[in-house]
């Protein structure tokens, strides 16, 4: 049977490690379309710039990806105050015990 300490360290270490894996991004960036191809879908939107991003994971590259993706909205959202962008590139590195995304996107605006 387990003590109740080691018990206790057991869920800290289980919550701690779920919070490690999140991806953040803020409410308004979460409102920000994002498309994996320039299409008819914007062709009525006014393009406002460029928005490059890295993000790396220690966990794996499928979470570096996620969180280059909302950092990518969130840049977007900061910078033009786009409300939709477009991923054009993106680049995938891999480590021993790593992972790091690059993405490269396009800002626009759609919807005011």
């Amino acid at each position: 049977m387990r003590s109740l300490s080691t018990t206790r360290l057991l869920a800290i270490s289980s919550v701690l490690f779920l919070f490690g894996c999140a991806t953040t991004i803020s409410e308004e960036a979460s409102e920000v379309q994002v498309h994996s191809q320039v299409s008819s879908i914007v062709n009525d939107c006014q393009k406002l710039g460029p928005v490059r991003v890295s993000a790396s994971s220690s966990w794996s590259t499928d979470h570096a990806y996620r969180q280059a993706k909302a950092d990518l909205r969130q840049a977007a959202l900061d910078q033009y105050g786009a409300d939709t962008v477009v991923i054009v590139n993106s680049d995938e590195e891999v480590g021993f015990f790593t992972g790091e995304s690059h993405m490269n996107g396009i800002a626009y605006d759609c919807f005011k």
